[in-house]
C-alpha cells in the first residue's frame, strides 16, 4: 500500500535530518541558509507532536558535528575545536565535556552515560558518566 499524502499534517520547515520524538514533544534542528551572510544557520527547537507550541530553545554553532537530543540536554560535538558539548535546556547553561575529539566521532546517550567512539578506531568505544540535573 502506497501514501498518497491523506491524513499528513507539515508540521515545519527547513528541519534538518536531526530530530528526537520524547513524550508528546518532537525536539528537532532547522537548518536555514541565511542569504546576508552567506551559510546555514541552526537552531534547536521543539514542538508538541502534533505542531503546536514550537520554541526555539537555542541558536547552535555553524561548526556543529555529531548530535544527540535528550528530555533534558542537548549533546554536540562542535567541529571548530573538536570538542563535546552539553546544553542543559532548564538551566540554559552550556558546558564543554570532553576536548579534542575527532570531527568523526560518533555519539550516543543512554540515560545518564555517553558512549563515544572515534570511527577511525576500530574496537574501542569510551563512556562518560554526565549529570543532566
Amino acid at each position: 500500500k502506497t501514501l498518497e499524502g491523506k491524513n499528513f499534517l507539515k508540521l515545519a520547515e527547513n528541519v534538518s535530518t536531526d530530530f528526537e520524538i520524547i513524550g508528546n514533544k518532537i525536539y528537532f534542528i532547522e537548518q536555514k541558509y541565511n542569504k546576508d551572510i552567506q551559510e546555514y544557520e541552526y537552531k534547536l527547537f521543539n514542538m508538541k507532536t502534533n505542531g503546536a507550541k514550537r520554541k526555539q530553545i537555542l541558536a547552535l554553532p555553524n561548526d556543529i558535528g555529531e548530535i544527540n537530543i535528550t528530555a533534558k540536554a542537548l549533546y554536540y560535538i562542535n567541529t571548530e575545536d573538536n570538542a563535546l558539548y552539553q546544553y542543559k535546556y532548564k538551566k540554559g547553561e552550556q558546558e564543554r565535556l570532553l576536548l579534542e575529539l575527532k570531527n568523526n566521532t560518533s555519539i550516543c546517550i543512554v540515560k545518564n552515560i555517553i558512549f563515544y567512539k572515534d570511527l577511525d578506531v576500530e574496537d574501542k568505544v569510551s563512556i562518560l558518566k554526565i549529570d543532566e540535573k
